[in-house]
């Protein structure tokens, strides 16, 4: 069965996305994260990944996703 793709979905992935990041940073100072390659390109991923979902989120969505990034 395929998956929905509304915006209940792609907020789905978007919150995944930041969690992941978030629990792989959690405890770690910058120069940590600067020094470890491989989290940094995971970083880097999800951060593409945030942008390209949130590009196909309607537009009132959209605003829930600046709002809710803006508090990070």
């Amino acid at each position: 069965m395929d998956n929905v793709k509304n915006d209940a979905y792609y907020l789905g992935k978007i919150l995944a996305d930041l969690e992941f990041m978030m629990e792989q940073t959690n405890g770690k100072t910058m120069d940590e994260i600067e020094k470890n390659a491989l989290l940094l390109d995971s970083i880097m991923f999800r951060l593409i990944q945030i942008s390209e979902n949130s590009d196909k989120l309607t537009l009132e969505s959209s605003h829930v996703v600046a709002i809710f990034s803006s508090r990070l």
